[in-house]
């Protein structure tokens, strides 16, 4: 199994100076990242955040694929990221509280070393 790790640059900046930009670029990823997930097919997930992304696949080839494709459509629209690619699994957890007011996930040790190998 194999996992990546993606951040949007520039949001920072955008959320100071240009907030109808920064909307844009956000809108403009989630919908790259959305309209890319086919090429990761089965046995895979994607975990996406504000302006990052967490992903797993079986196939390293599929992954490869799916963060150039989405690179390139950002690259299109002026929009950077950063990322890495390595060996491992995200194994989520979901974390919830009884109310359902927080919600997201953790994961497994093996992300850390993928984060900290992004550039």
């Amino acid at each position: 199994m194999y996992l990546g790790f993606f951040d949007l640059l520039g949001t920072t900046e955008l959320a100071t100076d240009r907030l109808d930009r920064f909307h844009d670029r956000i809108v403009t990823f989630h919908t790259t990242v959305r309209g890319s997930s086919g090429i990761l097919g089965s046995n895979s997930g994607i975990y996406l955040f504000s302006d990052c992304v967490y992903t797993h696949a079986r196939d390293l080839g599929s992954l490869f694929d799916f963060m150039a494709n989405v690179r390139g459509n950002l690259m299109e629209n002026g929009a950077y990221m950063v990322g890495a690619i390595g060996a491992g699994n995200l194994n989520p957890l979901e974390c919830q509280d009884d109310l359902g007011i927080v919600r997201g996930f953790s994961f497994d040790k093996d992300v850390v070393e993928v984060y900290g190998d992004q550039s």
